[in-house]
């Protein structure tokens, strides 16, 4: 195609040539000048306006592992390919910045961020060995900022839970900019909805948020066997969650827009895989025994982050939302594997449906590299949910790693709800606010290091009474400590308060505590 149209312009180019000599026979001499000038000018508006022949390699190689799409723009997985693999090139997409290519007889789309242009390039750095103590000498660490350095540091993390290594992971830099629908606030202050939009108190809870320094609300999309709207996506593929959608798609859109209409900046919250609707009608998607029965884990049924048709449904879930309610942020919770895995692992009477031989660190953040591949183009930002304990050094049994999920995400936020910490004797967690959570804050801040492009942070706090004993209760003085907490660790993108109950009273009990600023 590219080779006929320049041929047109070619000849269109002669015809031109042709006619002007013509004319310069019959003309004056005064007259031929002119038309000499007229055919210079038409050479070179022809010159400029010829489209350049695209150039691209023959050939690419992987470098960061994942599934070909079958075309641009679409949330279609195909076939995986792996670190070092070959890709012919057959054709480049300018606009999205992706190669057409082959491996074998697979035909498919792979972003240009993912490949490099000669297989050298597509090798992983080496790790320097360690000493006989398990340290790496000061003298063989890579260069502070190289590649080699990310994937050293985090090297060091073992196997310890089963969740897979700090290596298993890939820490490249990653380019985040993208033409967002709206811009995110600098610092983000959220209340917390769900999809019953706090019942007959909606209107109360955007009195509170207009009156203090709250500029955003959380509104869940779907939270396990709570669905927010009758979605389409549901209906075909998982027709049970379609059936207990607790709204109308007209409801719904009412109360976001009226959201929109007052300035908020709105997050649409899903649960990730933690899906009991979808694991009734796809049981060969889920998490199961040896016999392949699905087997209830942590509070429920665990679709498997290991199969791509999970992640296929929860994207289009997601994308469907942007384009019918216009959320600015899709948040993603429960974007790990079940925890309290361990004894069914060592009776080894569990299948995690694992097709490509993945540990569950890489599963967890190649799903986020995907989301971000299919949801940025809409112009939204992508955020991640993980427990306040992964911001200790080391992978999680349920696959989540903070420097890994940073690395990926627009946004991490950490849960370190102070009432979900163990007590001792002479120490109750929730009874400190401040301190518990400065704890994670400064760990937090030792990990964010550890990635080339780390996320912002905002973080969930608590914002509900204690639910063990003594039930601390936290109004405005102990949300404000949480708060300034954050904000002395030097953590100061935000945060979002957590009452799963929709509580009126205690956000406005909490209102003074939104105008604290760092």
């Amino acid at each position: 195609m590219l080779k006929l149209v320049k041929m047109k312009r070619i000849l269109k180019c002669g015809f031109v040539s042709i006619c002007a000599l013509f004319l310069l026979c019959a003309c004056s001499k005064e007259a031929k000048y002119e038309l000499l000038d007229i055919e210079a000018v038409v050479r070179q508006e022809e010159t400029e306006t010829e489209a350049p022949e695209p150039e691209y390699p023959e050939a690419v190689y992987v470098r960061v592992p994942v599934n070909l799409l079958h075309e641009p723009g679409e949330s279609t997985l195909g076939v995986f390919v792996d670190r070092g693999t070959e890709l012919e090139v057959y054709d480049y997409d300018y606009e999205t910045g992706m190669y057409q290519v082959a491996v074998g007889s697979n035909m498919g789309w792979i972003g240009d961020w993912y490949v490099t242009e000669t297989a050298e390039e597509a090798e992983r750095p080496e790790i320097p060995e360690a000493d006989e103590e398990g340290n790496i000498p000061p003298e063989a660490m890579p260069a502070t900022g190289s590649d080699a350095y990310y994937l050293t540091i985090n090297a060091s993390r073992d196997n310890t839970y089963g969740g897979g290594t700090g290596a298993d992971p890939d820490y490249y830099a990653r380019d985040k900019e993208f033409t967002p629908s709206t811009q995110m606030p600098e610092r983000v202050k959220a209340l917390y909805l769900n999809a019953s939009f706090g019942k007959e108190n909606f209107e109360d809870f955007i009195e509170v948020a207009k009156t203090s320094g709250i500029n955003a609300f959380v509104i869940n999309i779907c939270d396990n066997q709570q669905i927010g709207y009758p979605s389409e996506v549901m209906k075909e593929f998982c027709p049970t969650a379609y059936k207990y959608a607790g709204n109308t798609k007209e409801g719904y859109a009412k109360k976001i827009q009226r959201l929109k209409d007052e300035g908020f900046y709105v997050i649409g919250r899903m649960t990730t895989f933690q899906d009991d609707y979808l694991a009734k009608d796809h049981p060969e998607l889920t998490i199961c025994d040896n016999e392949g029965n699905p087997r209830p884990l942590s509070n429920g049924y665990w679709p498997t982050p290991y199969q791509r048709k999970v992640w296929e449904y929860k994207i289009d879930i997601a994308k469907e939302a942007v384009e019918w309610y216009g959320f600015d942020e899709i948040q993603f919770d429960y974007v790990r594997f079940p925890d309290r895995t361990q004894s069914a692992e060592k009776e080894g009477n569990i299948d995690y449906r694992n097709d490509y031989d993945e540990t569950k660190v890489q599963a967890i953040q190649r799903f986020l590299m995907y989301a971000v591949d299919q949801l940025h183009p809409m112009g939204v930002y992508v955020s991640a949910d993980v427990f306040g304990e992964v911001s200790s050094p080391f992978v999680g049994g349920y696959g989540q790693y903070w420097p890994a999920i940073s690395n990926v995400a627009d946004v991490i936020s950490g849960m370190p709800y102070t009432d979900h910490y163990e007590a001792t004797e002479d120490w109750i967690p929730w009874e400190h606010p401040y301190e518990t959570v400065k704890q994670f804050a400064d760990q937090v801040v030792q990990r964010q290091a550890e990635c080339p492009t780390p996320a912002k942070v905002r973080t969930w706090i608590q914002g509900y009474n204690a639910y063990k004993e003594p039930h601390t209760e936290f109004y405005a003085e102990n949300v404000g400590k949480e708060i300034k907490a954050l904000y002395d660790a030097g953590l100061t993108d935000g945060y979002m308060i957590w009452n799963g109950a929709n509580d009126i009273e205690h956000a406005q009990r909490q209102k003074s505590a939104f105008d604290i600023e760092p």
